[in-house]
């Protein structure tokens, strides 16, 4: 009897993989035959799966912040605040240095290439809808705050942790994962003092 596969659970372990070989290579010198490799498959599956390169490396981003997200829900559960959350997101072990490592790459290429604008538009708004989230969740201070103003406090913490993945990646001895943790405690507590002198 033929072995029935799950496509959806395939692609989705191909993208893995896919993930690490992006990671690994960089956009613009990863190949197909470096993601079939780290997959374990030949390049004519991820053919049978994907609609080339570009549609593969979308696939990995999307996976990837999927597999983030899944962390942040249960880090809700589980830790006490928005700091505990957000570290979900640097560069604390191999997994999620290599994580790092993909999207400072990925948006490198993004700034000059039409291909990747619109997919880097989504993910950036995907981005802040999780943190506009999270930052709610995990500051009840902020509930007194209009949507759009706990929105751009949410926006503009994606822009300084996205600065900080990419210090991390370009200068990883200078911002290493104390000092990350201690720019964003600051921010953090600069945040809610402001908030109090507000109100």
């Amino acid at each position: 009897m033929p072995k029935i596969v799950d496509r959806e659970a395939k692609k989705k372990a191909l993208a893995r993989s896919a993930a690490i070989a992006l990671a690994t290579h960089g956009y613009g010198t990863v190949t197909l035959t470096h993601m079939a490799r780290e997959a374990g498959c030949t390049t004519g599956t991820l053919g049978y799966y994907f609609d080339g390169k570009d549609d593969l490396v979308a696939a990995a981003l999307r996976v990837t912040f999927d597999r983030l997200e899944e962390r942040l829900d249960k880090d809700r559960d589980g830790k006490e605040g928005f700091l505990a959350i957000i570290e979900e997101i640097l560069p604390v072990d191999e997994l999620r240095r290599l994580e790092c490592r993909m999207w400072v790459n990925f948006w490198a290429h993004a700034s000059y290439l039409d291909s990747l604008r619109a997919l880097n538009a989504e993910l950036s708004a995907s981005w802040t809808a999780l943190l506009t989230e999270s930052l709610r969740h995990s500051l009840p201070e902020l509930d007194a705050m209009p949507k759009r103003r706990v929105q751009t406090l949410a926006a503009t913490t994606l822009s300084l942790l996205h600065g900080l993945i990419v210090q991390s990646v370009v200068q990883p001895a200078t911002f290493d994962l104390a000092y990350i943790r201690e720019i964003l405690a600051h921010y953090i507590e600069d945040l809610k003092a402001a908030h109090r002198n507000a109100a």
